[in-house]
């Protein structure tokens, strides 16, 4: 059977949700939306809005929490931040960057995030708070040099996860790069250790093609960095993001941001370099997963 790089990773998506559903009836469905909870909204700052979304579905999703646009590389299927500023119901409160989103009687927010990617490694660095378009392709050290001359917030990405050249699109990091992951780990402002697209699509099974599509293991080791980060560089305490390529993903992980931070984007930055958040851990559903990677 002749499959190409993107038909054959949605076979194998497709053959482990089946797989699962039938050798241990999950119900996989269990992703939740969160938004508001206890005088907190939850921030979902990594997320890949699909052109391709009904308008009605954007509007109403961003309508509550705090949802970042996330602008990556050339990529024309998603979403930037300026795309959303023209909607209706949207409001600015920091011109090109951050804005108010009102609908059906709900209130959220939106802010311009990009993800930048770096040469070598090419670790995908998360830039909060910049209005300028930063450079991909560059040393990722550079590209946090770039952001904190902009005053914006500099996140490491999925830190062990980075782009592949094959078949499966994403790989682990090898342990040359994971040294210079670590010099990038001590520069940024925080790390996401839980990205909500690093699931298993074929149980734990480690061998061969399964080895390679199964990411989970990419959360537990980005979670073990924080040990390093409380003995090497101090105050960290790790961020979660959905790292949405559906609608449906969008705030199933992020950050608890306490409300009084959040009618400006210098709050924003506040409360994560303070540290004053918490941490909403989450992954996505195979289905939506499949959705995401392979849906329109």
């Amino acid at each position: 059977m002749n499959l190409d790089r993107r038909n054959f990773f949605k076979y194998i998506a497709v053959i482990g949700a089946g797989t699962l559903i039938t050798r241990v009836g999950l119900d996989l469905n269990t992703m939740e939306q969160y938004a508001e909870i206890n005088g907190n909204l939850l921030a979902d700052l990594h997320v890949h809005h699909k052109r391709s979304t009904k308008l009605e579905d954007k509007l109403a999703t961003c309508s509550q929490g705090i949802n970042g646009i996330t602008s990556f590389m050339d990529v024309n299927i998603f979403h930037d931040y300026h795309d959303f500023a023209g909607m209706p119901g949207v409001r600015e409160i920091d011109l090109g960057i951050y804005a108010k989103v009102d609908y059906n009687g709900q209130s959220g927010y939106i802010l311009r995030t990009q993800e930048i990617q770096g040469i070598y490694p090419k670790l995908h660095i998360l830039s909060v708070g910049v209005r300028d378009r930063i450079e991909d392709n560059q040393d990722p050290r550079r590209i946090v040099e770039e952001i904190h001359k902009r005053n914006g917030v500099a996140i490491l990405n999925h830190p062990y996860v980075v782009p592949s050249d094959d078949l499966f699109r994403y790989r682990l990091l090898d342990a040359d790069e994971e040294k210079v992951m670590l010099e990038v780990l001590k520069m940024v402002d925080e790390v996401e250790v839980n990205n909500g697209q690093c699931i298993n699509l074929f149980f734990g099974m480690q061998l061969g093609i399964f080895g390679r599509v199964n990411m989970k293991k990419a959360n537990k080791k980005a979670e073990n960095l924080l040990d390093y980060v409380q003995c090497v560089i101090k105050g960290m305490i790790g961020t979660a993001a959905s790292d949405a390529k559906h609608i449906s993903q969008v705030r199933s992980s992020g950050i608890w941001i306490p409300i009084n931070y959040t009618e400006s984007i210098d709050g924003i930055k506040y409360c994560i370099r303070s540290k004053e958040f918490k941490r909403q851990n989450g992954v996505v559903s195979i289905p939506s997963f499949v959705s995401g990677h392979f849906g329109h």
